[in-house]
């Protein structure tokens, strides 16, 4: 679909096919789908680019988040955007989720950053008017919340002493 223009917007999808009759009605049943959404016929919400999406997020999120996460939000899109950028909000769902999901724990990313990632998501898709209809099928990765290891007294001994060598300010003593 080359040459589609909805509320000033082009969307460029490919149908997958090759076969002219069959790519023109495909384009037709996209066409119709996405102004029954604009007419509210079905809640699809409009069709709107996810990349305009997270601009308009980011915009609105400035004034009232901290500095830091602020930087947190920038740095959850910097994820996102290469796999939702291109595509309209509309058409994200659950399963987009999941495989985003999988795919991050695949790069080495750490469960609760990808859940913050698709926290992220979640707020814009919320923004959007479009997060109710997935919210029950996405799910967040388990975290673990272990408080760590304690340390033994040999341990402890051995770490105030390394750090009394690099910073001389640590005290070494036990009554500190």
């Amino acid at each position: 679909m080359d040459g589609l223009h909805l509320d000033g917007v082009r969307i460029r999808e490919s149908t997958k096919s090759r076969n002219k009759k069959l790519a023109e009605d495909i384009e037709r049943k996209r066409r119709s789908e996405l102004e029954s959404g604009r007419m509210g016929l079905k809640k699809r919400g409009r069709p709107r680019l996810f990349t305009l999406a997270s601009e308009d997020y980011q915009q609105a999120k400035q004034p009232v988040l901290s500095e830091r996460a602020f930087i947190i939000e920038r740095s959850n899109l910097k994820h996102l955007l290469p796999t939702f950028g291109s595509r309209l909000v509309s058409d994200i769902d659950a399963a987009d989720t999941d495989v985003y999901q999988k795919a991050r724990l695949r790069e080495g990313a750490a469960a609760k950053t990808i859940n913050l990632e698709v926290g992220t998501l979640r707020a814009i898709l919320l923004r959007n008017r479009l997060w109710e209809p997935i919210r029950q099928d996405v799910r967040m990765l388990k975290v673990e919340d272990t408080p760590g290891k304690a340390l033994t007294n040999e341990e402890e001994e051995q770490l105030l002493a390394a750090s009394s060598r690099v910073a001389p300010a640590v005290c070494t003593h036990r009554w500190c």
